[in-house]
């Protein structure tokens, strides 16, 4: 099939990736619960990256409180991957540079191919 940028973007859109952010990054159903922000659409080589910041609200019944995440998503003709970084709100700031060296430093190397 077609592994063009734009087959890659009609496959997996950017309305699909942040309409899948607050159940995947979340887990939570209400949408409006949820904020993204400092959205990003990327071309690396053949693949298209996603990236955006998630603030996930308070699940009181639970005790847990507001959370940050960092999202990536790599998108390539035959893959995609998922990369999330995500913390209790009062710590992610702290941790930002290991979060961005963690989003950063991941590869999509080619495998070798299956002998036929």
């Amino acid at each position: 099939g077609d592994s063009s940028i734009g087959a890659l973007q009609q496959r997996y859109s950017e309305a699909a990736f942040k309409d899948e952010l607050p159940e995947a990054v979340c887990g939570e159903s209400d949408k409006a619960r949820t904020k993204i922000d400092n959205f990003s659409e990327t071309i690396d080589g053949p693949r298209l990256v996603y990236s955006a910041d998630v603030v996930c609200a308070p699940v009181k019944f639970l005790q847990i409180g507001e959370r940050h995440a960092a999202v990536r998503y790599v998108l390539a003709p035959d893959a995609r991957y998922r990369l999330v970084a995500r913390g209790q709100a009062e710590d992610f700031d702290k941790q930002r540079r290991t979060i961005d060296a963690f989003l950063t430093s991941f590869r999509v190397v080619p495998g070798a191919k299956a002998e036929k």
